[in-house]
């Protein structure tokens, strides 16, 4: 019974929240880092 629990609970997270957090973690990198400090491919955050 808990594992049903904590999959849906890590299903919720993956599909509900993740894509409006990386919404919000593109538009604030946007707005308050300049260029140099953005992140890359092939410098991460």
């Amino acid at each position: 019974m808990f594992s049903n629990i904590e999959q849906q609970s890590l299903e919720f997270v993956k599909y509900t929240l993740e894509p409006w957090i990386v919404r919000w973690e593109q538009s604030i990198n946007r707005a308050l880092l300049s260029e140099t400090e953005k992140p890359t491919k092939s410098r991460p955050v």
